[in-house]
């Protein structure tokens, strides 16, 4: 039986509430009730771009596990991993890329991942694109936690 259109707004506004406080039980219920993880509101955004935006760290993860796309777009092009970048919620950022976030996508406008984002995290991802080339011409001898762990100690240098 399908939910009706009421319910769901319900469950969605559930969702949304709990990503903004960081709720992770909220987010829980309000997908139990049918919310829709990837239903985009305001300029495209979905679910796990305001998780990503609010700086909800455990939201963004928990999204993620329920199956949200990590590639997802908004209207300017926009996906969650950018988005981090731009507000400089590196620990995002790093779980996005952590979790398969594509380094190499372009906005609207053609920018790359990078542009608009501080010195200090341009030079993270870039930091992020030469350790993928490398582990991948390991053959990905090095785990991902590895990685994240080297970026972070050469962040505080």
């Amino acid at each position: 039986m399908e939910k009706s259109s009421a319910s769901k707004k319900r469950a969605n506004e559930i969702l949304l509430t709990g990503i903004v406080a960081g709720n992770v039980e909220r987010i829980r219920q309000g997908i139990e009730m049918g919310a829709d993880i990837e239903r985009a509101g305001e300029s495209g955004r979905t679910p796990l771009m305001h998780a990503v935006y609010n700086g909800k760290i455990g939201a963004a993860r928990f999204l993620l596990e329920s199956g949200a796309k990590i590639e997802a777009r908004d209207d300017f092009g926009y996906t969650p991993l950018k988005i981090a970048l731009l507000l400089g919620h590196t620990d995002i950022a790093t779980m996005l890329f952590e979790n398969g976030a594509n380094l190499g996508t372009r906005d609207n406008e053609g920018n790359a991942l990078e542009v608009g984002v501080n010195e200090n995290l341009r030079k993270e991802v870039g930091r992020w694109m030469s350790t993928k080339r490398q582990v991948e011409r390991l053959g990905a001898k090095s785990s991902v936690d590895e990685i994240i762990e080297g970026l972070e100690r050469d962040l505080r240098k």
